[in-house]
């Protein structure tokens, strides 16, 4: 099966509107989706995430797949859940899911066939912004398998698994739980001391350490710790909209309250995590799945 031939159909099995959502997670056939919870599986303890960006506000009403291998037994349990990550789109918040469906639903469309999986609660309309569709199962051995990209075939802005059994995030046969704002994908970049952060009505500016900033765009959202003199521990700036990065100098401005008590001389130990954060396809096979 070709990626053109995963392509057609995936795009003439949803009858698509204009207003409709067509983000994709791949559109290959060279890789092999365990959907399992073991460990380096591409739902490792339970869950694994997997980026995409939504460029138009649409409506979503579900998830389409290629099934590779079909699973027949009604115990073990497979998902896919919509979480923001951010720009307009909520950090944590799970704007959609399919809920637990048993094997035999999950690969019902039979090996080689597409199967397309509504929203448990209807047609959802999702604003701009990052999202991550996250690959849930119960199942540890002679799991379902879908089509999906070689193993570093493809870069994304992040794949995010499971760091141990159901943490940060759950899976079981009632479907998904613990998404929220701390444990989106991130990364934590300490800030320099000898720079001092400007303030400019509601836009702070700050200067990482480490210059290279490639990794932070326009509209990504911050977390800045510890610039105020009172301490490295001080929350400054949670869930912060970023409005400029110059990638030369490496500053960074982002919008802060109105009135903020934070600035001045950065602290040493003071951080600025981002979200999401950039990682190569290296260990987990990104299914080729359509959000419709």
């Amino acid at each position: 099966m070709k990626n053109t031939t995963l392509l057609i159909l995936l795009t003439l099995s949803i009858g698509a509107h204009a207003d409709q959502c067509d983000n994709h997670i791949a559109y290959a056939s060279s890789g092999t989706v365990a959907v399992s919870a073991a460990i380096g599986a591409s739902a490792q303890n339970g869950a694994v995430a997997y980026s995409f960006f939504n460029a138009f506000p649409c409506t979503s009403t579900g998830v389409a797949f290629v099934v590779k291998t079909i699973d027949s037994s009604t115990t073990n349990f497979y998902g896919f859940a919509l979480v923001g990550v951010n720009g307009n789109a909520t950090p944590g918040l799970m704007y959609a899911s399919t809920g637990a469906s048993t094997g035999p639903a999950f690969t019902a469309a039979g090996a080689g066939g597409v199967q397309a999986l509504p929203w448990q609660g209807g047609p959802t309309i999702l604003p701009v912004g990052m999202y991550m569709l996250v690959l849930g199962t119960t199942c540890s051995s002679s799991c379902a398998q879908l089509f999906g990209d070689a193993v570093q075939g493809h870069f994304y802005s992040f794949i995010y698994p499971d760091t141990a059994t159901g943490t940060p995030w759950s899976f079981n046969s009632s479907g998904f739980s613990g998404f929220s704002s701390v444990n989106v994908p991130q990364v934590s970049l300490t800030l320099s001391t000898t720079a001092t952060q400007t303030v400019s009505g509601t836009t702070a500016t700050v200067i990482p350490s480490d210059t290279n900033v490639g990794h932070i765009f326009v509209h990504g959202v911050v977390t800045v710790q510890g610039v105020s003199k009172g301490g490295a521990t001080a929350m400054n700036c949670t869930g912060c909209l970023v409005t400029a990065v110059n990638n030369s100098t490496g500053a960074i401005s982002y919008t802060v309250p109105s009135s903020p008590s934070f600035s001045g001389t950065i602290n040493s130990g003071a951080t600025l995590a981002v979200s999401p954060v950039l990682v190569e396809q290296a260990k987990f096979v990104a299914p080729t799945a359509l959000i419709y």
